[in-house]
């Protein structure tokens, strides 16, 4: 990804310094599991972790409590 990206960016957009952010940018991301983690201890019920795009990416999801 941290090739592969800055190149893609380079090819199309003739803008590689952008992905390259793109790419330091991510690695500041919470993982799901953390992220889930932090919903429990916030409250939130019902926590799931549902991945997508073969793996890429996750949509973590959480329950308010009623009241």
């Amino acid at each position: 990804f941290s090739v592969v990206m800055p190149l893609i960016g380079q090819l199309l957009g003739q803008d590689r310094s952008a992905y390259e952010y793109l790419f330091k940018s991510t690695k500041q991301f919470l993982s799901p599991a953390a992220l889930a983690d932090n919903f429990k201890r916030l409250g939130l019920h019902k926590v799931s972790i549902h991945r997508v795009g073969f793996g890429s990416a996750a949509i973590v999801a959480g329950q308010k409590a009623s009241g």
